[in-house]
């Protein structure tokens, strides 16, 4: 999906420095990703969504 996209957007709960990643863990290579975007903490009406 991320090939055919417009732009694409991650949401990841913690930021890691460039090769703080095993490649293995990498769904989405970087080269498809336009932005990323740090998730902050949750409130309560969405405890319902697990991370």
């Amino acid at each position: 999906m991320a090939m055919a996209a417009a732009r694409v957007v991650v949401e990841a709960e913690h930021l890691l420095p460039p090769g703080g990643l095993a490649p293995d863990a990498v769904q989405t290579p970087g080269p498809f990703v336009d932005r990323i975007v740090g998730l902050g903490p949750l409130g309560e009406e969405y405890a319902v969504v697990r991370r």
